[in-house]
């Protein structure tokens, strides 16, 4: 089914031999087979879980679009970190694993989650920043049990000038836009790669997991149009439908201290309630709606610095 489904055979490390990679049944949907991931315990790189290079055919390609959906199993752990799949490009060396950038001509435009679920590009081009690959933040996070959609757009450089882009999505939501980027030192380098890479890590023990853990890929699209009009997964929000308040929360009052674990609701301009708890114990006139930051951040101090220590975590979901 692989060579039937990809046009080559595949190699050790993409896992189909030794079972890490097989075709089951979407968990949400019996009739509809996805590709499933396994990610060994007690392992990282590309030999615990699955790699493998797509050559992308009707080359060369200055711009393209990728477009992949994504779901972590709901007992998966996000330990350090870990890589996702993303276009690339080069003609000499494969733009991974810690490279100088005099040995780098091209690209690799992969996806990382990080602790929690907090999703990155991870990207190594000619003039990256650190010598193992460049991370910036999509402010997004992926929950366990459910289907994600991450998009990718990247458009080539012309050769000696800065004027490379890549732009992502998550489940359909512009995330990131970077702009200004040297993505290939030579005319030869075009985005002709898939880099289908999954693994924790990473290369030390605190990126391993604990015990085997799964995700799941569908609806896989390389293209040279856009094709967000085929997202069907919608941002996770965490969004509570009511009744307001919800049962257990007190309006926050200007003239009142609150304890750690306290918790309150206030209202904005536009009516809509939002739900906090209270990080510490906090001082009179500590408004929420100025002084607080999202459940999600709290404790995201790397690779990119989420938590500012404000005082009020504004809650997902006040259920």
């Amino acid at each position: 089914m692989f060579e039937s489904d990809w046009g080559f055979s595949p190699n050790t490390s993409a896992g189909v031999a030794d079972g890490r990679l097989n075709i089951v049944s979407d968990p949400y949907d019996s009739n509809n087979a996805i590709l499933r991931v396994s990610y060994t315990a007690n392992a990282v790189g590309g030999s615990s879980a699955s790699v493998f290079t797509y050559q992308i055919p009707d080359a060369p390609h200055s711009n393209l679009w990728l477009q992949y959906q994504v779901m972590f199993d709901d007992q998966f752990t996000w330990v350090k970190g870990g890589k996702l799949p993303g276009l690339g490009g080069y003609v000499i060396k494969k733009p991974t694993g810690c490279l100088a950038n005099s040995e780098i001509d091209g690209f690799s435009g992969r996806f990382m989650w990080r602790e929690s679920g907090h999703l990155f590009q991870y990207l190594y081009n000619p003039s990256k920043r650190e010598y193992c690959g460049d991370y910036s933040s999509l402010y997004r996070f992926f929950s366990v049990g459910r289907w994600h959609t991450i998009t990718s757009h990247v458009e080539l450089n012309s050769v000696g000038a800065n004027d490379g882009k890549i732009t992502a999505y998550l489940d359909g939501e512009l995330a990131l836009e970077l702009t200004g980027l040297n993505l290939r030192t030579d005319e030869s380098v075009s985005i002709d790669k898939l880099l289908f890479e999954t693994f924790f890590g990473g290369s030390s023990s605190e990126w391993m997991p604990s015990s085997q853990q799964y995700s799941y890929f569908d609806n896989i699209i390389i293209s040279t149009t856009s094709p967000l009009d085929f997202v069907a997964t919608t941002p996770d929000n965490g969004t509570y439908e009511g009744p307001h308040p919800a049962p257990g929360y007190s309006e926050w009052q200007a003239d009142t201290g609150y304890d750690e674990n306290e918790l309150v609701y206030a209202i904005d301009t536009d009516g809509t309630y939002h739900y906090y708890r209270a990080r510490y114990g906090i001082a009179a006139n500590k408004n929420p709606l100025d002084n607080s930051l999202p459940e999600n951040y709290v404790g995201i101090y790397s690779p990119e610095r989420l938590d500012n220590g404000a005082p009020w975590v504004e809650l997902n979901s006040p259920e």
